[in-house]
């Protein structure tokens, strides 16, 4: 029985929308997938998932990291 093979579909997000992605990533290093998803719907009118954005973000080498400074101490 052959076995089934499926072609990667290329990136949503190329050219001048990845750059937009990687300026809004380095902005805010603390951004939500969801909330990145919603940025470039707006700005872009391109709709992803947020595990598209996540892979994007992996390829791109861009990673994010909670800013806990930015959020105060509320002890």
């Amino acid at each position: 029985m052959p076995k089934h093979y499926f072609a990667s579909l290329p990136p949503k997000i190329q050219g001048k929308d990845e750059e937009l992605l990687q300026k809004l990533v380095t902005e805010q290093r603390d951004i939500y997938l969801r909330e990145l998803q919603g940025s470039l719907l707006d700005r872009t009118g391109i709709e992803v998932s947020q595990s598209s954005l996540c892979r994007q973000l992996k390829r791109l080498k861009l990673g994010r990291k909670k800013n806990f400074n930015s959020q105060g101490t509320a002890l």
